[in-house]
């Protein structure tokens, strides 16, 4: 999903939010729709574990139909398999994937890549 919010304002720039690995689909992949966008890519990396709880839950009530917070024992078996541990953490395999797609995308160029927890303010949502 990508969004240009400030194109009235004169700025030149495109937000894009993925919160799943890049998969082939239907749609246009970034690179099929790079003569709308300029070259050069900021990338927003956000710590997995920190992330991760919030990815659960809204996977939960989006694909699941959860009503509320999900049961500890869902919470524990889901991390347990999805963070695995010091030799086998799926978690940071695909987080690790992510970085080096945007890296490899071509014709982009990664020239920056910002701390989520940087810039983000969840006390306003953003």
């Amino acid at each position: 999903r990508c969004h240009n919010l400030n194109i009235k304002n004169g700025f030149d720039g495109v937000t894009c939010e993925i919160v799943h690995p890049i998969v082939p689909c239907n749609r246009p992949s970034p690179s099929a729709q790079a003569a709308n966008f300029g070259k050069v890519v900021l990338v927003s990396l956000r710590n997995p574990l920190t992330a991760f709880p919030s990815y659960h839950q809204q996977k939960a009530e989006n694909y699941h139909g959860a009503k509320g917070q999900v049961t500890v024992e869902e919470w524990i078996s889901f991390r347990d398999q999805y963070v695995g541990n010091s030799t086998n953490s799926p978690l940071f395999q695909e987080w690790k994937e992510f970085i080096l797609e945007w890296r490899n995308m071509e014709p982009y160029h990664v020239a920056m890549y910002m701390g989520h927890e940087e810039w983000a303010d969840e006390t306003k949502g953003v």
